[in-house]
């Protein structure tokens, strides 16, 4: 199976416009008033879709869709707000934002019983598991992903832990190394400090293509972690009007 790549890049402006369009349809009906409304989308750092620059100056996909959103139509002001991969769930159902692009229920919404509104697929991606390339090392190496040490972010849902990510429970049962991004999970690798990385797909293809060096000393698997299916996750009840 080839790369999976996000489906807006920067040679599909068109497809951003259509996103913007669709996820106006999609959050009509989160205020009822009328007048240029405030919509809430959150965002947490998961390159490209959101990265946080300077401590919480948000740029991505995610941010250039919101951009798109408000040009395209003067009903609604749609505002970014950031948040963490933990603190997601809790910041949502207390209505500290209305919506979350490039999200899957999976990612333990289902599991919290959170009330959402899911759209059908806006992009899709994937991850794929990072090692050093070693003599003799391939594919192979990744056939025991749960056996070796391991580093992913802290707040993710991976397909190997059955989408579970409590830090405290996933430190039980792996021996993992929990990062902040995914940068840092390339670097252990390439250090040594770790057996192997997971890494968003179309984040290491741009990490790789400005640093060349770097793809000759990595081993990147052929299988993914998990193949994302991004959806728009809005409050319940919210419909099209």
């Amino acid at each position: 199976m080839g790369p999976i790549m996000p489906n807006l890049n920067a040679a599909g402006c068109r497809s951003l416009h259509l996103l913007a369009l669709a996820i106006v349809l999609l959050t009509l009906s989160l205020t009822g008033a009328h007048g240029r409304q405030p919509v809430t989308i959150g965002g947490y750092a998961f390159p490209p879709y959101v990265e946080i620059v300077g401590g919480d100056a948000a740029s991505g996909l995610t941010v250039e869709v919101i951009h798109a959103l408000n040009a395209a139509q003067d009903r609604y002001d749609f505002r970014f707000v950031l948040t963490t991969p933990q603190r997601r769930y809790q910041d949502f159902a207390s209505g500290r934002f209305d919506a979350m692009l490039f999200e899957m229920p999976e990612w333990g919404w289902i599991a919290r019983g959170i009330g959402l509104d899911v759209s059908d697929e806006i992009a899709t991606d994937g991850e794929v598991y990072v090692a050093l390339a070693a003599d003799g090392r391939d594919e192979r190496f990744f056939d025991a992903v749960g056996s070796r040490k391991i580093a992913g972010i802290l707040g993710y849902n991976y397909g190997f832990t059955g989408f579970r990510n409590d830090p405290d429970e996933l430190r039980d049962r792996f021996d993992i190394t929990l990062v902040n991004d995914h940068q840092a999970t390339i670097d252990l690798v390439l250090r040594g400090r770790v057996e192997l990385g997971i890494v968003t797909e179309s984040f290491l293809e741009r990490r790789l293509a400005a640093d060349p060096d770097a793809r000759a000393r990595l081993l990147i698997s052929i299988r993914h972690d998990q193949i994302y299916s991004h959806r728009v996750l809005t409050r319940g009840g919210a419909t099209p009007a």
